[in-house]
């Protein structure tokens, strides 16, 4: 959905591939060891696939500082830097790094946990 939200915006306005930038959904709630299923992973996961497809595109991770009471985390400062970050970098040129990397693959060596294993099946 937010990739068409992109595109439908972009081709609405008329002004190309403008800068488009989101902030990824924080943490909330305590955190728990093992979380079988969260709808919350989807979304996310679903940010950065579209960070990844879309041209001229950014995300602003905020899964560091969210709240555990509260879905929209107090530290607005911090998430406000890294969307100007970004923008600094990608919109205007300035020698800044855009972002932090990016997770690209994972491998399970020897014995693991069959709920881990499970859960990455």
């Amino acid at each position: 959905m937010l990739r068409a939200l992109i595109r439908d915006w972009r081709r609405a306005w008329g002004q190309g591939d403008f800068p488009f930038l989101t902030v990824q959904l924080a943490n909330f709630r305590q955190p728990m060891a093992y979380q079988p299923s969260s709808a919350w992973v989807y979304v996310r996961e679903g940010q950065l696939s579209t960070l990844r497809e879309e041209v001229n595109t950014g995300l602003a991770v905020a899964i560091d500082i969210g709240e555990t009471a509260d879905v929209h985390p107090r530290n607005k400062l911090d998430v406000g830097k890294r969307l100007a970050q970004w923008a600094l970098a990608r919109t205007y040129g300035q020698p800044l790094v855009p972002s932090g990397p990016l997770y690209r693959d994972f491998v399970i060596e020897g014995e693991a946990d069959e709920k881990c294993r499970e859960a990455w099946a």
